[in-house]
């Protein structure tokens, strides 16, 4: 908890649990100015626990409106509603 007193990210910081992390990520979003969001979590095969998890801003990896796709490349039928 110690790292926590720094208050800005740094390489190679430990926390004893993914809430204390996901925690500190908050807070540090909030005081910077940007929201938050948590784009994966990598599990152990062996045992299914979390080994390393990624937060990023909430608008990491979003495109622009100008980057959009306008054309549509997959034609598909509509869906009928079965009653």
């Amino acid at each position: 908890m110690a790292e926590l007193d720094k208050g800005v990210p740094q390489v190679g910081m430990i926390f004893k649990t993914r809430e204390e992390a996901w925690l500190f990520w908050c807070a540090y979003g909030g005081r910077v100015g940007f929201d938050v969001r948590k784009r994966y979590a990598n599990k152990s095969p062996m045992d299914s626990k979390v080994t390393s998890c990624r937060y990023v801003c909430a608008k990491e990896g979003v495109r622009k409106k100008g980057q959009r796709e306008t054309i549509q490349k997959l034609f598909r039928p509509e869906s009928t509603k079965l009653l």
